[in-house]
C-alpha cells in the first residue's frame, strides 16, 4: 500500500496460475499479472474508471490481444514442449506488471511491462507507458498535452515531427514530477516543465489541490 500525491492510495494484488500435467506434478506453465487497485475518495467516478482500465489491461494480456499469445495458447505450447525437451524443460511463462509511476490531481502515469518465455529459443519482453487524464477520464496521446507541443519537443531534440508522432503512437513517453519523460530515444530523456511552459496545458503541470478535477 502506498500513498502518492497526498491524495491516492494504491494497492497491488498479483494473480498467478500454474499448470501441471496430470499425474506428474511438474509445473509447465506460469502466469502472473500484477496490477493496481486504486482507492480514491470522490473524484467523480475516477476510481471505477481506472480500476476498470487496469483490469482490462490484465484481461487483454491473458487473451493475447497485443502479443498474439494467449494464456490458453501458451499452456498448449508448454504441454507440447515438455514432450520435446524432457528433463531439460523449463516452464513457459507469461508475466505482466502494471505500476503507477506518478499521480497528481490532473493525471496518472503508469507503466506496463511484459515478459513471455516460450522455450530457450523464444522469449519476449516489452514495456510501454500510458497517461490518464483524471478530469476527462481518458488515456492521453502526446498531442493532447498541447496544440504545438509535439512540434516544440521535436525541435528541442532536433528530431522530425514524424519521430515524435511514432513515439506518441508507441506510448514511449509519460509525465512525472519533473517533466515529460521520453523513452523512445536511444537514451531516456526528461524535458523539464520549465522549458515547455505555455506549450503544455496548465492542467498537466504538477500541482496539488483539494478540488475535484472532473468538475
Amino acid at each position: 500500500i502506498g500513498i502518492m500525491g497526498g491524495l491516492w492510495i494504491c494497492s497491488f494484488f498479483p494473480t498467478k496460475w500454474k499448470l501441471s500435467p496430470d499425474g506428474s506434478g511438474k509445473t509447465i506453465f506460469e502466469y502472473g499479472c500484477v496490477f493496481p487497485v486504486v482507492k480514491i475518495a470522490g473524484y467523480g467516478g475516477t476510481e471505477t474508471e481506472l480500476n476498470t482500465l487496469f483490469s482490462a489491461l490484465e484481461e487483454d494480456f491473458c487473451l493475447g490481444a497485443e502479443s498474439g499469445y494467449s494464456k490458453q495458447n501458451m499452456e498448449e505450447m508448454a504441454t507440447d514442449a515438455l514432450v520435446v525437451y524432457g528433463d531439460s524443460f523449463r516452464p513457459f511463462s507469461m508475466q505482466r506488471d502494471i505500476h503507477v509511476l506518478y499521480i497528481n490531481d490532473g493525471v496518472v502515469s503508469f507503466s506496463v511491462s511484459d515478459e513471455l518465455y516460450q522455450g530457450p529459443e523464444s522469449s519476449f519482453s516489452d514495456i510501454f507507458f500510458r497517461v490518464y487524464d483524471i478530469g476527462e477520464k481518458k488515456l492521453l496521446r502526446f498531442e493532447d498535452l498541447g496544440d504545438s507541443l509535439l512540434e516544440e519537443v521535436a525541435a528541442w531534440y532536433y528530431v522530425s515531427d514524424d519521430v515524435m508522432k511514432t513515439i506518441s503512437a508507441e506510448n514511449d513517453w509519460y509525465l512525472n514530477e519533473e517533466g515529460i519523460v521520453i523513452t523512445g530515444f536511444d537514451s531516456v530523456q526528461t524535458l523539464p516543465y520549465s522549458e515547455i511552459e505555455g506549450a503544455i496545458k496548465d492542467k498537466y503541470l504538477p500541482r496539488l489541490s483539494e478540488g475535484d478535477p472532473s468538475q
